[in-house]
């Protein structure tokens, strides 16, 4: 049962570090995991004993997943600040055929392929073939693969709803970085380890109480079972609560 406690509590630390999970979320966790390691080997009845051989078995089934998981989401923010940085370049001189492609080339990374061709062509009719050789090459590669017609069509922006077509790198209404936005506002959102880790404990303080309260007498069961909801819904709600300003 220790195994899986502490890779747990060592992802723990890992997440708090890489701003995935808050201090005090992240320290309730290591403290859950050990209080969990405690009763394992000390369990108050032994009908925990089977309980806790299946919530070891399922930490160590799932963690893998949790953790590519987590691993591929961190690896989309790398790519998705990257193209807060080509918009930043953009921003210093709006017809730089060069922050142009650079933000194409980091939407074909993020999947708007069908967006990105066609900011990569618009920026390629100022980028001599002789300059940009490599270039003018991403682009035909890019072409070669098929793409469905789905992937040109137009993205509505985030902050005022209008509709843009292919080739557009600010919104025509509003003037947004809408493509950035849709990533920043309407995909990428931070917290989630808290929300893995709330939900992991909620499932298992239930398996835990549930069994207990049938050695009870019965209101105390009631108000253990009442307080055990309660404490499962507080727990979710704070971990998938919408973040200040989209985070």
């Amino acid at each position: 049962m220790w195994i899986p406690i502490t890779v747990m509590v060592v992802s723990l630390i890992q997440w708090m570090i890489m701003g995935e999970m808050d201090f005090l979320s992240g320290c309730a966790g290591i403290w859950f995991c050990i209080w969990l390691g405690f009763i394992a080997l000390r369990p108050p009845d032994p009908v925990y004993s089977p309980i806790m051989v299946v919530v070891a078995i399922a930490t160590c089934v799932m963690y893998p997943f949790v953790r590519v998981g987590l691993t591929s989401r961190e690896h989309r923010r790398i790519e998705i600040d990257q193209l807060s940085k080509a918009y930043e370049s953009l921003q210093l001189r709006g017809d730089n055929p060069i922050a142009q492609f650079r933000v194409a080339s980091q939407l074909y990374v993020l999947g708007l392929r069908g967006h990105a061709v066609k900011i990569a062509e618009n920026a390629l009719t100022r980028m001599p073939i002789a300059t940009f050789r490599n270039e003018h090459q991403k682009v035909k590669s890019w072409k070669g693969i098929r793409m469905e017609p789905s992937e040109f069509a137009p993205i509505p922006c985030v902050d005022c709803g209008t509709p843009n077509d292919p080739g557009e790198i600010y919104c025509v209404q509003c003037r947004e970085p809408f493509l950035l936005n849709r990533f920043q506002k309407g995909i990428f959102k931070r917290g989630a380890a808290r929300k893995v880790l709330a939900t992991w404990g909620v499932l298992v303080t239930l398996c835990l109480v549930l069994p207990m309260v049938n050695t009870l007498p019965p209101l105390v069961a009631i108000g253990a079972i009442l307080a055990s909801f309660i404490f499962a819904g507080a727990a979710l709600f704070f971990a998938f609560r919408p973040e200040v300003g989209g985070a």
